[in-house]
């Protein structure tokens, strides 16, 4: 059976694709090369707001790259979230939690 399938919730067993994947940033190509390998039937989820896991959201827009410094926040922002000159905008897919 599959691990996925017989996890406790911890975040332990869930490894990164690669040692350098949590600091490249990814891509369409990317996820698709990565989710290819898995078994096209598991259940995807994100972070629940205060834990647990939820069932996804995917929204795309465009996106401020690096426009917060404190910890609290990730560093890019949804176009409209109230952030000013952002260092560049691009255009994202967003897995979200809630679809904002």
């Amino acid at each position: 059976m599959n691990d996925a399938v017989q996890h406790d919730g911890s975040r332990e067993g869930f490894q990164p694709e690669s040692p350098d994947s949590v600091t490249k940033p990814l891509t369409v190509a990317r996820l698709i090369y990565i989710l290819e390998k898995l078994d096209p039937n598991l259940r995807v989820f994100v972070c629940g707001y205060e834990g647990g896991l939820q069932d996804p959201a995917i929204v795309s827009g465009k996106v401020g790259l690096n426009v917060y410094d404190s910890d609290f926040f990730g560093p890019h922002g949804n176009l409209g979230d109230g952030w000013v000159d952002p260092t560049e905008i691009v255009d994202a897919v967003v897995i979200d939690r809630d679809g904002r």
